[in-house]
Formats: C-alpha cells, structure tokens, sequence
C-alpha cells in the first residue's frame, strides 16, 4: 500500500492554518474585554444551510454559523462554515464613522479569513476597506465599498506560497417593498467566508429576509461567483443556495 509521507509542506500549511485561527481566537480575546465595558450590546446568531456547487467538489451541504456582536458605532462578526472535509473560519469588524448627513453613513470595514481541508491546503486572506451607505427614505439603500484584498494560498504541491493582492469592490442595492421584507442584491469580490483574491473574479448575490418579530428574521440567499473576466473563458467557479434564520437580542 502506497502512503504518502508527510512532506514540510503539508506541515508548513497545517502549522500554519493553526497560527492563524490561534491569531483569531487572540483577537476576539482581546476586544472581548473592552467590550464588556461598554453599554448593553447587541447580539445576532445566524445560522445557514447551503446548497454549494463548486468546481473543486462538486455538490455538497454547507453550514455555516455567524455571531454578530454590536456595541455603539462598533460592530464585531465571527463565524464557522463546515463544508465536509473543509473548514472556514471568519473575523469581521466594521466602525461607524461620524457624520453630519442624515442620508450617507460612512464605516471602515476589516475582514479575516482562514480556509484548509482542501487537497492538505490552507488559504489566508485580508481585506480592509471604506463603506458608504446612502439612505433614500426608508425602503431604499445603496452601499458602495472599496478598498484592497490580500491573498496566500499554501499548497503541497508547490514550493513557495501563492501571494496576491488586488482592489476590493462591494455594491449592493437593498429595498423594502413592504413592511417587515428586505431584498438585497450584491456584486462584490468577496463572499461571507470564500474570497476570489487569486483573479478579480464577481460574485453576483441576491437575498431575500422577512422579519416575523423584532427577535427572529428568516432569509434566502443565493450567489455566483464567476472566473476573472475574460469574454471567451468566463466560468462558474462556484454557486450557492441557501436559507437561514437570524436571531437577535
């Protein structure tokens, strides 16, 4: 029988990936304390199941789980997704810049992300960038988010590292055609836990909730992410169909 020996690569990426997470987890550690002296926090727990379809493995159940904690201007997200043999972790942090326009709403947005389990690979990626939110009434919004993506990819079967880094986009378009229902429509260079840094690839996504009590709101959402732009090799990397339910304090 044929067994692979582990090579220092494959435990360059596992040390790695655990680096990471162990970053993360410091992290959160950290802002926990501060938080906890500040007024009554909001909290949000949102749990999805997916159907994901991707070029590396095919058609699989996806879960993921989000916790959203928000304090003031600050707001703080850390989630898992569980993807059979894959595992993602994400940190996300957004603060509310002040403004003197009732309409605009300006935050400086960060994001983290760690992904392994596939083919004994780990991926790591960053993305730092400014958000405006502009506001038409009370059904309309439209947010538009720029700044840089950073990539590394640790694969065994190359000997350096996959580095890249390139602009970061997010416009999204949300209406509330009646009471108590949001539609969301996004084209953005990113996902909740996947980030496509590795070509300036869209992800187009729709989302569709509906808030039954000030505590529960159910939602649908949907996204394709495309390869980089190119008319005549545009391909489907991956796609997604999912429900959720957002519960919040």
């Amino acid at each position: 029988m044929d067994r692979r020996q582990p090579t220092s690569m494959d435990t360059n990426s596992v040390f790695l990936a655990f680096k990471y997470v162990g970053c993360i987890i410091l992290l959160l550690v950290g802002l926990y304390v501060p938080l906890q002296a500040l007024p009554e926090p909001s909290v949000s727990i949102r749990q999805q199941v997916s159907l994901d379809s991707n070029v590396m493995y095919g058609n699989v159940l996806a879960s993921s789980t989000l916790l959203t904690t928000s304090v003031d201007d600050l707001s703080l997200t850390i989630g898992l997704r569980v993807l059979e043999d894959l595992r993602d972790v994400t940190v996300q942090a957004a603060y509310a810049l002040p403004s003197s326009l009732t309409l605009t709403r300006g935050a400086m947005e960060a994001a983290a992300h760690v992904g392994w389990g596939l083919a004994d690979s780990s991926h790591m990626d960053g993305v730092l960038a400014y958000a405006q939110q502009l506001d038409v009434g009370t059904m309309v919004s439209a947010n538009l988010a720029l700044g840089i993506q950073a990539h590394a990819s640790l694969i065994p079967s190359l000997e350096e590292p996959l580095f890249n880094l390139l602009p970061y986009l997010r416009l999204s378009l949300s209406v509330a055609p009646i009471d108590k229902l949001f539609l969301t429509t996004t084209l953005s260079t990113t996902t909740l836990f996947e980030y496509s840094a590795q070509c300036w690839a869209p992800v187009v996504g729709i989302d569709a909730a509906y808030r039954f009590t000030n505590a529960v709101l159910v939602g649908f959402s949907a996204f394709v992410r495309f390869s980089d732009i190119h008319p005549e090799t545009v391909l489907i990397l991956s796609q997604e169909v999912g429900v959720y339910v957002i519960l919040q304090s």
